[in-house]
């Protein structure tokens, strides 16, 4: 299923134009919540570089990689895009007060999937025209890098992104 998606013509034109991308109800079965679960309890364990805990019981696991199916959609997603660059961050959230980072940007690529739960996204286009979704279970998100986004839980949710990372920004760096 991940092959079809990423060679989905409509994807690719709005990768090639550096436009996001929205596929409802893709049809990939989750991990089961145990597994997700299972990946919490072990970076709770190993919480050096593996793990967030945020406020009002919510959670990300910066090595999501660990589960078997998430392990194995990066290993699709990197021979696709012809890179190894990948990560994979789970977020888990048990209340429509879950913390979750706010208005911001990401210096790499993004592909979400919604598989629990849902979370309100609002997209920010560069040329400053937004565009918001409810995303569902089973739903999945493109986002190119330097979009601003806000992905705001909805109550209790597990949901994943993949991550490539670049060397070279695509724009000059803010700060200097």
């Amino acid at each position: 299923m991940i092959d079809s998606m990423l060679q989905d013509p409509e994807y690719l034109k709005a990768r090639a134009n550096n436009e996001w991308y929205f596929w409802p109800q893709a049809g990939l079965t989750p991990p089961s919540w145990e597994e997700l679960l299972e990946n919490v309890a072990w970076a709770c364990m190993n919480p050096l570089n593996s793990s967030k805990v945020l406020k009002n019981f919510s959670f990300v696991s910066y090595r999501a990689d660990r589960i078997p199916l998430v392990k194995e959609i990066l290993k699709r997603v990197a021979q696709e895009q012809l890179s190894d660059s990948f990560s994979a961050h789970l977020f888990f959230s048990m209340s429509t007060e879950s913390q979750n980072y706010g208005r911001h940007e990401d210096d790499s690529d993004l592909w979400y999937w919604q598989m629990y739960g849902r979370t309100h996204w609002t997209i920010e286009h560069p040329d400053g025209s937004k565009v918001e979704r409810m995303m569902e279970p089973g739903d999945w998100l493109y986002c190119p890098r330097h979009y601003y986004h806000t992905a705001v839980p909805q109550g209790a949710r597990a949901s994943l992104s993949f991550a490539q990372h670049y060397n070279i920004p695509r724009k000059p760096n803010k700060a200097f």
